[in-house]
């Protein structure tokens, strides 16, 4: 029978989870009731201009129904040991992320505040990623030394799927993303200058294809065959979730565009090339996996 409970080893790290998922579930919960209750406290509705909002209603909603819920299920299936813990922990961290880099794109205005709970969403990444042995750090990983890396088993298939989605799919981010940035900045400094925008985003697209079906098969390689088909899918929709994120994070923060603007500032040719390639990035740990069985068939 599938234990119900996650061997989580590392007291202090999961005890500051908690405390920060807590936190972050309470202030979103008071930022609802301002909002909700009291029509933004003060703030004036000129924020929400640029967006399609015409009260604060909704937003907050989201704000303690969406960050806050999952701020506290999280710090709650810690607390509880469940075994979907790590991976609500990771979807709250993301969602506080989320939450910061929608606010700016709406308000375009930075205050501390922001980037305190800007920060808040990255330390809580960084601890999933500490007990999952991604992030450099002194804590044990989750697994426990005697077990198994790779899910060989696959009646126990599912009790470490969440850990081994999570760390394949950061790793499977991190190679790609590595690989753009070095040739984004090779494009920006020396092809963009003498060929143009659109040439230079063409010239770099198969070597963003040759990185992804890599990156893919190293992953791809490292995963047990009989967590199949799903498994894949997973990696690869985390993956590009990781993605998306850094995409907006490099495009406010370093290129100072708008939310929107991260997303529309493509050319309509190379820009084409470009979203067609993060559908190949997120289906290529499952289209590795389908060759291989079909190959094996054969």
């Amino acid at each position: 029978m599938m234990p119900r409970h996650l061997p989580l080893p590392n007291r202090t790290v999961v005890g500051a989870l908690i405390a920060l998922t807590l936190f972050g579930a309470l202030s979103a919960l008071v930022g609802c009731v301002l909002a909700v209750g009291f029509n933004g406290a003060g703030v004036p509705l000129e924020v929400l201009v640029h967006s399609s909002f015409s009260s604060f209603l909704v937003p907050g909603l989201i704000l303690g129904v969406v960050v806050g819920g999952t701020q506290l299920a999280a710090a709650l299936a810690l607390q509880w040991k469940r075994r979907p813990a790590l991976v609500l922990s990771a979807v709250a961290g993301f969602g506080m992320l989320i939450w910061i880099f929608v606010e700016l794109a709406i308000i375009r205005q930075y205050s501390w505040l922001r980037g305190a709970y800007f920060m808040l969403g990255g330390l809580e990444l960084g601890l999933v990623f500490a007990l999952l042995g991604i992030a450099p750090t002194v804590f044990h990983p989750l697994v426990c030394p005697d077990e198994k890396p790779a899910l060989a088993d696959p009646g126990e298939g599912r009790s470490f799927i969440s850990m081994h989605v999570l760390k394949s799919a950061a790793a499977y981010f991190a190679m790609v993303f590595g690989t753009g940035f070095a040739l984004w900045t090779i494009r920006t400094l020396w092809i963009v200058p003498r060929l143009g925008i659109r040439t230079a985003e063409l010239l770099e697209a198969p070597f963003m294809l040759g990185a992804i079906w890599l990156a893919a098969g190293w992953i791809g390689r490292r995963l047990s065959l009989e967590t199949g088909g799903a498994t894949r899918v997973a990696v690869g929709v985390f993956a590009l979730a990781l993605l998306l994120s850094a995409e907006i994070i490099m495009g406010i923060a370093v290129q100072g565009l708008s939310l929107l603007e991260v997303f529309t500032k493509h050319d309509p040719v190379s820009g084409s090339i470009y979203y067609a390639l993060l559908g190949v990035f997120a289906a290529m740990p499952w289209l590795l996996w389908t060759w291989h069985e079909h190959a094996t068939a054969s």
